[in-house]
């Protein structure tokens, strides 16, 4: 019996350079770690645990054979995990490709916002060095208060 999938799977994406482009910053290995490793991971454990979901909507797990709570933290942390490795691989290029000072209504904003671009590395790089451990810091737009955030 074939049955209906209620939720959309969720799929590795491809790489957008090969394996070695990132060298000598970040290591091929490194690379395969990450992509093989950790964003493969993510991506088929948040698969397992929708798995998981949809048997307990077609009554297929009774009471006590699953945790919900646990489930819907399963569930954050590894499509948290597969978003932000998709977006670590978009914001890196290889050498000569990618980087430097942007440009348009991203530069005009970092400069209304933190003065200059120098300033902006100062605070991010602040940001991402105060983390305890491993983590991830990232820009983004705070549509509430019209300012960027790390």
């Amino acid at each position: 019996m074939v049955t209906k999938l209620l939720f959309k799977r969720y799929e590795l994406p491809p790489l957008p350079y090969n394996m070695d482009a990132l060298e000598p910053y970040i290591s091929k290995e490194i690379v395969d770690v990450h992509y093989n490793g950790h964003h493969k991971g993510y991506v088929n454990g948040a698969n397992a645990l929708l798995e998981r979901v949809e048997k307990i909507i077609r009554g297929e797990l009774g009471a006590g054979q699953y945790d919900i709570q646990g489930i819907l933290r399963g569930l954050t942390f590894n499509i948290n995990g597969h978003k932000l490795h998709d977006l670590y691989w978009r914001s890196m290029a290889p050498a000569g490709k990618g980087g430097g000072k942007p440009g348009g209504l991203l530069a005009d904003l970092i400069e209304k916002q933190y003065g200059s671009f120098d300033r902006f590395k100062a605070v991010f790089t602040e940001a991402a060095n105060s983390l305890p451990g491993t983590g991830w810091t990232a820009l983004y737009y705070d549509t509430e208060t019209a300012t960027y955030r790390s």
